[in-house]
């Protein structure tokens, strides 16, 4: 008997569970990251050194066979043969202005550029055209290139007050702040061997583009429409206010995420990944994503406010520890377990109607109720 063909969608699910596997507390990079590939949108992710910005989008490309990738470290220094390839020297002699583009970034399927933000002024403004309309000018020629994501990375914002920044910064359609690790996730980190540097691929380059084409015939409901015309105004009610260019590549994003689900159309629960579209700056990153989740995810904006509660019960519980009055501590330490208690049957009913990032979520804020009753415990006998 003949095994059924393994469809590009169950590849898909296969590519993100490699990536879990070897990333660790980082499936909602990895969820924003999968849907900017398979959206064709390019992608950004903030944090400081040595959280893992790079290796996640490196660990991914490896896991693709034939794709054609441009990499590079962007400093003030560099100039258009940096990035475009170096100039015909032949040509040049005859009056000919143009770049030898194989191996350079008009070549390549996925860029990877790092820092972006310090690259110099004359290459920024190529780089405007490339990242948005997917061309290249090359001398008196007017190319298409087959870009199909930049994948790029810095440790810190642009400035607000940078205009020539501001431009490109709209170009980076779906936005990711990685944090550090938990001390669960460093201990598991300290248990992992290395990544294999060259791992069997999942997908070949060409599944990469007709699974690119079945996500951009996913069709978009009505209700989905509606929905994100109303994330726009809760949102410039809340004085944010994305580019159109931001809003109208929103549907790149719903569609490839639908298709990461296996759905066959993009509805109103497909619209979560817009949290990393519809930011501006990070500090408004928990108010964008409680706007769009209560409009799609009405079970995620809960499980937001259950893990902020959780929050901030543990910072109650790191400055209870420091008391050194026993009496007053175990006072507080009761206090303080009443109020676990109301949390974690949130949780609990949360986590038997939750799916997806959601259910990640409560179950986070499950083990960051636990570990608090464990230090407590260790502490008091909690």
């Amino acid at each position: 008997m003949t095994a059924p063909a393994v469809t590009l969608q169950h590849k898909a699910g296969m590519l993100t569970a490699a990536l879990r596997s070897e990333l660790v507390e980082r499936d909602d990079q990895i969820e924003a990251m999968l849907v900017a590939f398979f959206g064709g949108l390019n992608f950004f992710s903030l944090g400081t050194p040595g959280v893992g910005k790079s290796m996640a989008n490196d660990r991914l490309v490896a896991y693709i066979e034939g794709v054609k990738v441009f990499h590079k470290l962007l400093t003030r220094g560099d100039t258009l043969p940096d990035l475009f390839g170096m100039l015909n020297l032949p040509l040049l002699d005859q009056g000919v202005y143009e770049y030898q583009t194989d191996g350079f970034l008009p070549w390549c399927d996925i860029a990877r550029l790092g820092e972006i933000f310090k690259t110099s002024t004359t290459v920024l403004n190529s780089l405007l055209e490339a990242t948005n309309e997917r061309t290249f000018t090359n001398g008196a020629t007017f190319m298409r290139i087959p870009l199909s994501s930049v994948f790029c990375d810095s440790n810190e914002m642009p400035p607000e007050d940078s205009d020539e920044l501001a431009a490109i910064w709209d170009r980076l359609d779906i936005r990711v702040k990685v944090d550090d690790t938990s001390d669960e996730g460093l201990r598991h980190l300290l248990d992992m061997d290395d990544p294999d540097p060259s791992p069997a691929p999942i997908f070949t380059w060409d599944e990469v583009v007709r699974a690119k084409a079945e996500v951009a015939a996913i069709p978009l409901t009505e209700d989905a429409k509606d929905a994100l015309i109303q994330i726009r105004r809760d949102l410039r009610a809340a004085s944010i206010t994305p580019s159109p260019r931001r809003l109208k590549n929103c549907r790149r994003a719903i569609r490839a995420f639908a298709w990461l689900e296996g759905a066959d159309k993009a509805d109103v629960e497909h619209l979560v990944p817009v949290v990393n579209m519809l930011w501006e700056r990070p500090e408004q990153i928990k108010q964008v994503e409680q706007i769009v989740l209560g409009v799609c995810s009405p079970n995620m904006g809960e499980a937001l406010k259950v893990a902020d509660a959780v929050g901030d019960l543990a910072e109650q519980a790191a400055e209870v520890l420091k008391e050194t009055d026993k009496t007053a501590k175990s006072a507080a330490l009761m206090d303080l377990a009443g109020k676990l208690k109301v949390e974690s049957a949130k949780v609990n009913a949360l986590s038997k109607t939750s799916v997806g990032r959601a259910l990640r979520l409560v179950e986070a804020t499950q083990r960051q109720i636990d570990a608090i009753k464990k230090r407590a415990s260790d502490e008091i006998g909690f």
